[in-house]
């Protein structure tokens, strides 16, 4: 949605669970306009369809407390606001400073290679975002999470870019065929 941020995107069989939805708490503070529809129940929760409507890219901040709600859409969110006018700040990170290897090093290093501008602080980071970025290689296979939002922004830059797909190829077989029916690439 942030590669056309006119228009609609609709999202159908999606969990719509609190924990789940931490990038809707972000497009939300972007004054995007979100509405959600639960349409069943099952064994992870509730399932429905979410509309996401015109939006606008300026930085926030994200307290991502408790960190497990974030964890996994994390990657998405650094690559959104990589592209937002303004700073983005994301605070309670620290325990991921903790793993080996360090899950925000890794995210800081795609930043670095997409070539965006961040800052590091003791329990977070700051991320300058700009409009446009030319093309970008990654050819390490970080997790599929962040190779997949790597992927997502290649898409929003001039150039041309390569991602390693390995990872979220593994995790997501369909992930080229999904990308092809949003645009053409």
């Amino acid at each position: 949605k942030a590669l056309i941020p006119k228009g609609q995107l609709f999202l159908t069989n999606v969990c719509i669970e609190s924990g789940s939805n931490s990038i809707i708490s972000l497009l939300r503070k972007m004054d995007c306009i979100i509405t959600i529809q639960k349409t069943r129940i099952c064994s992870f929760g509730s399932i429905g369809k979410i509309n996401i409507k015109k939006f606008n890219l300026v930085g926030q901040k994200m307290d991502c407390k408790p960190l497990f709600q974030y964890i996994r859409q994390l990657p998405s969110m650094i690559i959104l606001v990589s592209f937002a006018k303004g700073q983005s700040v994301f605070r309670s990170l620290d325990e991921l400073r903790n793993e080996m290897p360090s899950y925000i090093n890794q995210m800081l290093k795609c930043i670095d290679i997409i070539g965006g501008r961040y800052g590091e602080m003791p329990d977070g980071i700051v991320i300058d975002g700009i409009n446009e970025y030319d093309g970008f290689d990654i050819s390490k296979n970080y997790s599929a999470g962040l190779n997949a939002a790597c992927a997502v922004a290649g898409l929003k830059c001039n150039g041309k870019s390569n991602i390693a797909d390995d990872s979220i190829l593994h995790r997501w077989p369909q992930f080229s065929s999904i990308i092809n029916s949003v645009c053409n690439v």
